[in-house]
């Protein structure tokens, strides 16, 4: 009689005498093996990974989900934050968090982790506090997207850490003095720069996002064609600052005003920020940045006896409000303006005409009168029958 051969199950193999491995595939179709032991523990295994399989595709609700970094999360959003115009900041943004919070899932960051790295940003590395808060709302936004797109359950753990407050209204400008030191510690390039930021005012990224067509020399305006808040502007361009762009256009081809390393891209300004840096140290100027130069501009208009309303237009403030910062920058200024309310001395009295003495009473009026005026009274004295004459 011929011997009952044992059923072969599904999933189930042996390799070796004794030992079973299982082979499944899960809900995506990827195929799996794993060794197990005796032939009865394979078939539980197997049918756990069964059951697990179709509760992924029936119950997705009950899988576990693999917890998501903070670095990883960051990293998912890069192209949103790299399209700003403040990809530049954005990128020193995501530096500073995948450092600080990188390894951490980002259900497990807590309000406390933030403001423990926003602590020590200001009071050890002595970072300026419109600084630390735009990275702190770069991490609120990274974790937005992540609610908007379903990957973090919960509430925002950065919307509740309140915003810093920060002290604008102190403004540094570079005086006269200081121009004086500053300007044999530049190259001549970096100096040509330096000085078309202080006579325009343009912002740091406006000035080297131009381009020779933004430059009309005939009307002497230049043509800001992007500014920060996404409007269009023109700014006027004086004599010195059009011999300044000149200058800069004889010195190449290209189309940007200042070309990049590849000339295809305009000139990366981090490259200008890291050379004033070191001219500033080489003369001695500190806190000094390149905005600064910005608000050279805007106080030496002040200064120079311009309006308010004027600044706004030529800087191209949003609001009056950020202008009006700048009353305060020159305390020169403001004083003489007082002055103008200072009492001034009164004039003595005139003393009575001589109504008794007509001889008298004419040489007075003849002093104190104008020749239009006396010739206006003689005519009325005349209508009234009287006379009189004067006798210079």
């Amino acid at each position: 009689m011929a011997e009952k051969t044992e059923k072969k199950e599904r999933g189930l193999y042996e390799n070796k005498p004794g030992e079973w491995w299982i082979q499944w595939f899960d809900a995506e179709g990827r195929r799996h093996r794993e060794k197990v032991g005796s032939k009865a523990a394979a078939r539980t295994l197997y049918q756990k990974r069964q059951t697990e399989k179709l509760q992924r595709k029936k119950l997705p609700e009950l899988t576990p989900k693999k917890a998501l970094l903070v670095a990883d999360m960051i990293e998912r959003f890069r192209p949103q934050w790299e399209a700003k115009k403040s990809a530049a900041d954005d990128r020193r943004y995501a530096a500073y968090w995948t450092e600080a919070l990188g390894s951490l899932a980002a259900n497990e960051v807590r309000p406390s982790d933030v403001e423990a790295w926003r602590a020590k940003r200001l009071k050890v590395d002595k970072v300026a506090p419109a600084t630390v808060n735009r990275a702190v709302a770069f991490l609120k936004r990274v974790f937005n997207l992540a609610i908007r797109d379903g990957l973090f359950e919960g509430a925002n753990p950065v919307a509740k850490v309140r915003q810093i407050r920060e002290n604008n209204s102190v403004m540094r400008y570079l005086s006269d003095e200081e121009e004086a030191l500053l300007r044999p510690c530049c190259s001549p390039e970096l100096w040509l720069k330096v000085e078309i930021a202080y006579l325009s005012g343009l912002r740091q990224g406006e000035q080297f996002g131009l381009r020779r067509k933004d430059l009309d020399f005939r009307a002497r305006v230049i043509h800001v064609r992007e500014s920060k808040h996404g409007e269009s502007r023109t700014v006027p361009m004086s004599d010195r600052l059009a011999e300044l762009f000149r200058a800069q256009l004889d010195s190449h081809g290209e189309e940007w005003v200042w070309p990049g390393e590849d000339p295809s891209k305009p000139y990366l300004k981090t490259s200008s920020y890291t050379a004033l840096q070191r001219a500033c140290k080489k003369a001695g100027l500190q806190n000094f940045r390149w905005h600064d130069l910005r608000h050279t501009f805007c106080s030496r208009l002040a200064m120079a006896g311009a309006s308010l309303a004027t600044i706004q237009a030529l800087a191209g403030h949003k609001t009056i409000t950020v202008t009006q910062r700048y009353a305060h920058l020159s305390p020169e200024h403001n004083r003489a303006a007082m002055e103008l309310l200072a009492p001034r001395p009164k004039p003595a009295p005139e003393p009575p005409l001589p109504w008794g003495d007509p001889e008298a009473l004419a040489e007075v009026l003849c002093e104190r009168l104008s020749e239009a005026d006396l010739a206006a009274l003689q005519a009325a004295l005349a209508r009234r029958g009287r006379h009189l004459r004067v006798v210079r």
